[in-house]
């Protein structure tokens, strides 16, 4: 019964690997490069949750992120350790010469946990839009679906829908804030995230 609270705990940590690194993706526009450093606190049914990311964004199409994290379960066990591995691609910019009015990602995940030394897979996109608050603020509310095989791809998967607020506020030309608030629901657990990130932005490549 231990291993399977754990066994549970562990796929809901992995649902949430998805949005805290695809962060980068919902603040920057096609053209755009940047890094940035996320770190997000979770609160679930059965266990407490902290992460951080670093993700690197080539020209507003590619995601490349890593992250570190650990599983604190309510009442029983030790802390489960993860490292992840995210890869993100944006095949739909929203633009206004195009005029698209949204964006679409997908994305896939690696992640290895201890202690029990295994890994895990997952697989899911998203949509978002981005909202124009004023001429250094954006809110940029999205949607993301994401399919976890735990352990191996041999395991049943799972499917987690996230609902994920961010609100992202220039600070300079070259540095971003990033504060968003997430809804998470899987086969096995639900919960809130919390997220801040710093972007610091690279060179722009015009749109053409």
């Amino acid at each position: 019964m231990k291993n399977r609270i754990k066994s549970s705990l562990i796929v809901f940590l992995l649902s949430l690997v998805p949005f805290s690194v695809s962060a980068q993706g919902y603040l920057l526009d096609k053209g755009e490069s940047g890094s940035s450093l996320i770190y997000g606190y979770t609160d679930s049914d059965n266990a407490t949750i902290t992460q951080g990311s670093f993700v690197v964004t080539t020209k507003g199409v590619v995601d490349f992120g890593i992250t570190l994290g650990s599983i604190d379960p309510d009442g029983f066990g030790d802390n489960l350790k993860i490292f992840g591995l995210h890869l993100e691609l944006f095949p739909i910019r929203e633009s206004a010469k195009s005029g698209i009015p949204i964006n679409v990602s997908i994305f896939g995940i690696w992640t290895n946990h201890d202690p029990s030394s295994s890994n895990s897979y997952g697989l899911g996109g998203s949509v978002f839009k981005k909202i124009k608050l004023g001429s250094q603020t954006n809110f940029v509310p999205g949607i993301a679906y994401t399919k976890v095989w735990p352990f191996s791809f041999d395991n049943d998967p799972v499917n987690v829908t996230s609902f994920n607020f961010p609100l992202i506020v220039k600070v300079t030309s070259k540095i971003r804030l990033s504060f968003a608030w997430s809804i998470s629901n899987s086969d096995v657990e639900s919960g809130t995230s919390t997220f801040i990130g710093i972007t610091f932005m690279g060179k722009i490549k015009k749109e053409k």
